[in-house]
């Protein structure tokens, strides 16, 4: 497979919060731990919308859900992604809102930083 082919030196597991999504990351983990490549850490995805006339926060993939699945497997818990437009136009126009300073980026940096920090300790 892949995996054996290429050895990763570790895994991020992304998911959405609900709880399909999340048994599919579980079987994910699983994969991995069979392949023997740690777990670096749980992403949730999709988390949380704010509405761009109110500003109300709504979670309509619901919330917590991937850190919850983390902390219950003795995972680090990553950060989340908001579900945002900003996110979406700037990728699918070539310009990923992590390579930038912005407010989309801010939960990229965090995330980023701590796979830095974990690969840095291997």
């Amino acid at each position: 497979t892949m995996v054996q082919k290429h050895k990763p030196a570790g895994a991020i597991i992304v998911s959405t919060p609900q709880d399909l999504a999340l048994i599919d990351a579980t079987r994910a983990i699983d994969l991995f731990d069979k392949a023997g490549i740690p777990i670096i850490g749980l992403v949730e995805n999709m988390a949380g919308y704010v509405c761009p006339h109110c500003g109300e926060v709504s979670d309509p993939f619901g919330n917590g859900g991937a850190q919850a699945t983390a902390e219950r497997l003795g995972l680090p818990f990553l950060g989340r992604v908001p579900l945002a437009i900003g996110i979406r136009t700037a990728s699918d126009a070539g310009q990923p809102p992590a390579a930038g300073n912005g407010a989309d980026a801010a939960a990229f940096h965090s995330i980023a930083a701590q796979v830095d920090a974990w690969l840095g300790q291997r």
